[in-house]
C-alpha cells in the first residue's frame, strides 16, 4: 500500500504567492508615505527645538547687553579685505550662550555645511546657519531694546530660511570678519538675516525659476521663534511647491504698488516699533 502525501506538505501555489505579494505591496504603499511623514514631522520638531534654544540664547544676550538685541546686517567694512565684517553679527555674538554648531542647522536644510578642511571655502549654496534673524531689531546698526516690541508674541525673531550673501569676489571669495571660534574669513560671517523684508529668503520663491534652496523646508511651512520666545510653525506658501509652475507662481505672487514694485518685498516683521514697520499684521504679496 502506497503512503499517501499529506496536504500540509504541499507548497504554495503561484496564485497564493501572487496574492501575498500583492498584499505586501499594498501595505507598503500605505505605510511608506506614513513613515516618510513621520520622519519629516520629527525633523520639523528638531528644527523647532533648535529655534527654541536660539531664542533662549537671544534672551541671555539681551540680559547681558542692557536688554538690547544683537547686530544683524548693515555691517562695517573689514579693512583686511574690503568686505563687510560679520564678526558682530548675531550668529557669532549669541554663540557663547550656545556653543553648539548643530543648533544652527535645520535637519531639512539642503545647504552645504562648512568645509571641515577649509571653513573659509564659500559658495552660493554653502552656509552652516539655516536660520535668519529679523534684522529690523538692529536696523542701521542701532539695536532696539526688548521694550520696543509693540507685541513681542507677534514679532519674528529668528525663522527658517536661506542666505548665501555676504561674501564677494575678494580675499579668495572668503567672508569678512572673525567667527565665534576665532577663525578669520569663514562662512560663519555671512549675513544670516531677512535682508529687511525679502520674502524669497523664507519662501524660496524666485520669479525667474520658482522654488529654490530647498524652501520651504517643512511641507509648505517654516518654523519661527517669536520675540517673546515661543516657537510656532507657519504656512509660508499657499500651494504645494511641487505642483506650482513658475507661471502659476508669478500669477500668485504678483507685483503690486504696496510691495514696492517686486513681489519679494513683504511685511513679515509686524509690531516692531519702527515707523515704516509698525503694521498691525503681516502679509505676502499674494492675491
Amino acid at each position: 500500500m502506497q503512503p499517501t502525501k499529506s496536504k500540509s506538505s504541499q507548497g504554495f501555489t503561484l496564485i497564493e504567492l501572487l496574492v501575498v505579494i500583492a498584499i505586501i505591496a499594498i501595505l507598503a504603499a500605505i505605510l511608506f508615505p506614513v513613515f516618510a511623514q513621520a520622519r519629516e514631522k520629527a525633523r520639523a520638531i528638531s528644527c523647532a527645538s533648535n529655534l527654541k534654544q536660539l531664542g533662549l540664547a537671544f534672551k541671555m544676550y539681551t540680559t547681558d547687553y542692557d536688554e538690547h538685541y544683537p547686530f544683524g546686517g548693515w555691517r562695517p567694512i573689514d579693512p583686511s579685505n574690503g568686505q563687510q565684517d560679520g564678526t558682530w553679527d548675531w550668529q557669532n555674538t549669541v554663540a557663547p550662550y550656545i556653543k553648539n554648531k548643530g543648533l544652527y542647522r535645520c535637519p531639512d536644510s539642503t545647504d552645504m555645511d562648512e568645509n571641515p578642511n577649509n571653513p573659509t571655502d564659500w559658495s552660493w549654496n554653502r552656509n552652516p546657519v539655516s536660520y535668519l534673524y529679523n534684522n529690523q531689531w538692529g536696523r542701521n546698526r542701532q539695536p532696539l531694546s526688548e521694550a520696543a516690541a509693540v507685541a513681542p508674541a507677534d514679532t519674528w525673531l529668528v525663522i527658517d530660511g536661506h542666505s548665501d550673501w555676504g561674501c564677494a569676489q575678494t580675499h579668495n571669495n572668503a567672508c569678512g570678519g572673525t567667527d565665534w571660534l576665532g577663525r578669520p574669513h569663514t562662512v560663519w560671517n555671512m549675513e544670516d538675516t531677512t535682508f529687511g523684508s525679502d520674502a524669497s529668503l523664507v519662501t524660496g520663491w524666485l520669479s525667474w525659476q520658482g522654488f529654490t534652496w530647498g524652501l520651504p523646508r517643512h511641507q509648505q511651512r517654516a518654523e519661527v521663534c517669536y520675540s517673546d520666545g515661543h516657537v510656532k510653525s507657519i504656512e509660508v506658501t499657499p500651494q504645494d511647491p511641487a505642483s506650482m509652475s513658475v507661471k502659476q507662481g508669478n500669477q500668485l505672487y504678483h507685483t503690486t504698488p504696496d510691495c514696492n514694485g517686486w513681489f519679494q518685498q513683504t511685511y513679515p516683521y509686524n509690531k516692531v516699533a519702527i515707523p515704516e514697520q509698525n503694521n498691525p499684521g503681516w502679509k505676502w504679496c499674494v492675491n
